[in-house]
C-alpha cells in the first residue's frame, strides 16, 4: 500500500523490500492468475522498449478523452512494454474469494532464476503502488499512528493509466488502497486516470517529462503536457 499521492521509487531498498515480500507472501488463485497474465506480456531481458509517447505507462493514446467529452482513441498499444490484462468480465479482484495460500508462481516458462527475478522486479517498477504513509485520518479515528512508507500492488488500481490532470486519488489503510474521483464531472465510460508523479506533477513540464520517461519509459501526452508544449513553442516563437 501506499498513502497520501504515490510516485516514482524513492529509493531501491524500498522496491527491493517490496520484491522480497511479493517472494515470501501468500496469494489467493486469483491472485496468483493475474500475477501470471502480468508477467507473460512483461519484456524479457533482451527486450528493451523504446520511449513512446502516452498518456500512461500501461496505454498509449492521444489523451483526448480525459474529461469524458471525447470517445476513446480507437486504437492503443503499450508504451512500457508492458501487457494490462483486464479482470474477467464480471469479476473483481477486491474482496476475491480464495485461500491465501498459494507461493509466488513461476512467472518465466523455464527455470531461470535470473529471468524469475527481473521480471518480478519489472511487475514492482510498474504496477506497484506507493504512498509516504497511510491515510492519517483514518488512522487517526482508528487511535493509531499512520504507517509510514506504504507499497504494494492492487490489481484494479494498476489498471490506471497517468495524466499529470489526474482524475482518481488513492489513500491506503491496513492494506486497503481505496481510490476516489478528484471531479464531479466525469461522464460515464469515461477513462479514470492516476498521478505517477506523486508532488512532482506539480513541476513544470520538462520536469515530469523527463521524471516519467526515467521511470515508467513513456513521454507522457496528456492534456496537460500539450497544453505547456504548446505555449513553450508559442514562446519560442515569439
Amino acid at each position: 500500500p501506499r498513502g497520501g499521492g504515490g510516485g516514482p521509487w524513492e529509493t531501491e531498498s524500498s522496491a527491493d523490500a517490496l520484491v522480497a515480500h511479493s517472494r515470501s507472501k501468500r496469494y489467493t488463485p486469483q491472485e496468483v492468475q493475474w500475477l501470471e497474465a502480468l508477467a507473460a506480456g512483461a519484456p524479457r531481458p533482451s527486450q528493451t522498449p523504446s520511449p513512446v509517447a502516452s498518456t500512461g505507462a500501461r496505454d498509449a493514446h492521444d489523451g483526448s478523452h480525459e474529461d469524458g467529452n471525447e470517445e476513446a482513441s480507437s486504437s492503443s498499444s503499450s508504451s512500457s512494454g508492458l501487457a494490462r490484462p483486464m479482470p474477467a468480465a464480471g469479476s473483481s479482484y477486491i474482496g476475491a474469494q480464495g485461500l491465501r495460500d498459494q507461493p509466488l508462481p513461476p512467472l518465466a516458462s523455464n527455470d531461470d532464476g535470473a529471468i524469475q527475478d527481473f521480471l518480478l522486479e519489472s511487475l514492482v517498477k510498474h504496477y506497484s503502488f506507493q504512498l509516504h504513509a497511510e491515510d492519517f485520518a483514518i488512522a487517526q479515528v482508528q487511535g493509531r499512528e499512520p504507517a509510514q512508507q506504504v507499497a504494494g500492488i492492487w490489481p484494479e488500481q494498476a489498471l490506471l493509466n497517468h495524466s499529470c490532470v489526474p482524475s482518481t486519488i488513492s489513500y491506503a489503510s491496513r492494506g486497503v488502497l481505496i481510490t476516489r474521483l478528484t471531479r464531479r464531472s466525469i461522464s460515464g465510460g469515461a477513462e479514470l486516470f492516476h498521478n505517477y508523479l506523486g508532488d512532482e506533477v506539480m513541476a513544470p513540464l520538462e520536469v515530469r517529462q523527463k521524471a516519467l520517461l526515467r521511470s515508467h519509459g513513456f513521454v507522457c501526452a496528456c492534456a496537460r503536457c500539450k497544453e505547456e508544449s504548446r505555449v513553450v513553442r508559442a514562446a519560442c516563437i515569439e
